[in-house]
């Protein structure tokens, strides 16, 4: 299908994603290709293999097509979008108010909170972000459970298989218990500061023997409010060491953005 016109391919077009996660490269030559408008294309190239039904397919199919845009446009546009206060750091949260603008016509609210919440699964699955942030899958969608559920499992199928082959039949089973707890409403209150609990997101982010952070109760709880908040920079940010009361937090490479 050729989707050259349409405003979504034109703004991911015009960017080349400097901040693209550095993790969905699949060689060093590669960088010099457009991998934002890549990494849609092959998550859009997904879609039309699935079994989904039709009015799924259409739902997800256009969450996908705006979801990275904030990660494009021309530099004028991009000035534009922070003047109008459009979060481009936080590219789905940036992209859901450019899909908004550019939609006011057509709006679909859960659309615009499918793309704000696009890598939520993916993010949960590796240690990046709490549970409770998949709360807004569930309060501001309005599908019946089965409908939430199909819509749920196809997004993920799409935007995980296109990081690489294979990628989604691996967390494939967690995924599934994820979106199974979201759709039952299922989110128990979390003590941030709990050892087996930072233990268990810190073995997500970072694997290591080394637990002699856990010791400190003044330690647990810095770990506690980090832990209660978004990660997901963490990993793309592979160089970067972060050192909390004499404990080293180093990212290593990962899969899921």
């Amino acid at each position: 299908m050729n989707y050259e016109n349409e405003p979504w391919y034109k703004m991911l077009a015009a960017g080349y994603g400097a901040d693209f996660n550095m993790r969905n490269l699949a060689s060093v030559g590669a960088r010099n290709e457009n991998q934002v408008l890549s990494y849609v294309m092959r998550s859009l190239d997904i879609l039309e293999k699935t079994d989904a039904p039709n009015n799924i397919k259409s739902i997800v199919k256009i969450v996908l097509q705006w979801s990275e845009v904030a990660r494009g446009g021309t530099p004028k546009q991009r000035d534009e979008w922070l003047q109008k206060g459009y979060d481009l750091h936080s590219h789905n949260v940036g992209s859901a108010d450019i899909y908004r603008e550019w939609n006011s016509r057509d709006f679909d609210k859960n659309i615009y909170h499918l793309i704000r919440r696009r890598a939520t699964i993916g993010q949960i699955i590796q240690g990046e972000v709490p549970f409770d942030f998949a709360r807004e899958l569930h309060d501001d969608l309005s599908f019946k459970p089965a409908d939430l559920r199909r819509v749920l499992m196809c997004l993920e199928q799409c935007v995980i298989g296109a990081v690489r082959p294979g990628l989604f039949d691996d967390v494939r089973e967690s995924v599934v218990k994820i979106i199974d707890d979201i759709v039952k409403n299922k989110f128990p209150k979390i003590d941030y500061s709990n050892t087996d609990y930072i233990r268990g997101r810190i073995d997500l982010l970072h694997k290591s023997d080394d637990d002699t952070y856990l010791k400190s109760a003044s330690t647990r709880k810095i770990f506690g409010k980090i832990l209660s908040r978004g990660l997901w920079y963490f990993g793309a940010a592979m160089d970067v060491n972060i050192e909390v009361n004499g404990w080293e937090y180093k990212p290593q490479e990962g899969d899921l953005q």
